[in-house]
């Protein structure tokens, strides 16, 4: 073991109030009230440690907030996000807890332990008296449970200005991996309008909305290619009133995952320009690709083997994998800034009730960090252009 995860090991008790203080700081992203008050109590931890802090205030989800540390032009982007996809209440049944090293409750992977690690990584390079490789800015958001509406515009203004992005998501379950991969994603409402009909009386005057839907979804079938990983999920149907109604209208949602920006060019504008089979049925469709691929770029690339070397100086080995998830790291790498992510929680259970982490691999992780920021000042390759699968 390394001298500096046993530093931090020792001070267990330490992080582990801090994470328990954030998950039993329940932050539903839709109670902009909670998400606040766990906002205040991140804000008061960059104040202790004397970081530069900026809260950006939301009209009706929780606050944005930016703590900078270090000095310099050039700078390190840490993105956490604090809001959780449980509602108030859910402590109740799934409590704080620590049992035979493995940690409960929620949002705990899903990240507020990969927050609390990237904020005890400043308190031990403070410690510790370490100077960061460039200024570190940390940026906690409150809203990427639901694609980070508010918070993109200010994520993609700190990336750009970044030399590298570090997102705290959880890794990848069970072993640890980096993320290293994910998959773009986009959401689609399709309407489809027919002709109300007595079922039995004159059903040859109706065009059925739910009878061109059928249609439709073989047809989204077909553009389907799991081998380039891109995939079309019909999540959600609704349509018709009764058995013996010819359907007058139908809505359905629709999900679709790219591995490539090129797949994504061209599965996107077919399905916006769904076209009826039945002339007589008209199809709307509105959505858009809500988050771009994280792909193999040659920066992102670079920037993982730097982690790796540096994990492996620590005296661990790391490893990363693609995930068919998306997070604000599809946003930092599709700027061509390098990033990566999967550097929070080593646990599983993200957005259920298993939601767990191992508390033995924390320090690992929150010494990576501390080696990351006070080590990897820039990534050397072109931003640009893509390495060879």
């Amino acid at each position: 073991m390394s001298e500096l995860i046993r530093h931090i090991r020792e001070r267990e008790r330490e992080y582990l109030q801090l994470l328990k203080e954030l998950v039993e700081l329940e932050s539903p992203t839709h109670d902009k009230k909670l998400v606040d008050l766990a906002v205040d109590r991140v804000e008061r931890f960059f104040r202790e440690q004397r970081a530069r802090v900026r809260r950006i205030p939301q009209r009706d989800l929780g606050d944005h907030l930016v703590a900078e540390w270090g000095e310099g032009e050039k700078q390190i982007l840490f993105i956490g996000h604090i809001d959780t996809v449980w509602e108030q209440g859910t402590l109740q049944r799934m409590p704080f807890s620590i049992e035979n090293g493995v940690l409960r409750g929620p949002g705990c992977y899903d990240m507020k332990a990969g927050v609390v690690q990237g904020m005890y990584a400043l308190q031990v390079m403070n410690e510790l008296g370490m100077k960061p490789a460039c200024k570190i800015v940390f940026l906690i958001n409150s809203d990427e449970e639901i694609g980070s509406p508010g918070s993109r515009a200010l994520i993609e203004e700190l990336a750009s200005r970044s030399e590298y992005a570090v997102v705290a998501e959880g890794a990848i379950p069970p072993d640890g991996r980096l993320k290293i991969e994910r998959k773009g994603c986009g959401f689609f409402d399709v309407t489809i309008h027919g002709i109300a009909a007595h079922a039995g009386v004159n059903p040859q005057d109706g065009a059925s909305a739910i009878h061109e839907f059928a249609r439709q979804a073989l047809y989204l079938e077909s553009l389907t290619d799991p081998e380039k990983g891109t995939t079309i999920n019909i999540g959600y149907v609704q349509g018709g009133t009764r058995a013996n109604v010819v359907a007058e209208r139908l809505t359905a949602k629709i999900d679709l995952r790219v591995s490539t920006m090129e797949e994504a060019e061209r599965v996107v504008p077919l399905i916006l320009g769904l076209k009826p089979v039945d002339p007589r049925t008209k199809i709307t469709v509105q959505g858009e690709l809500n988050r771009p691929p994280m792909e193999r770029t040659a920066g992102n690339m670079a920037l993982f083997k730097k982690v790796r070397e540096l994990a492996a100086e620590l005296g661990f080995r790391l490893e990363g994998a693609g995930t068919g998830g998306m997070s604000d790291a599809n946003l930092t790498s599709a700027l061509g800034v390098p990033t990566v992510d999967g550097l929070g929680a080593v646990g599983g259970g993200g957005h259920s009730e298993d939601e767990h982490v191992l508390v033995d691999r924390m320090p690992e992780r929150i010494a990576l960090l501390v080696k990351m920021f006070s080590e990897i000042g820039g990534i050397d390759a072109a931003r640009e252009g893509k390495l060879p699968q």
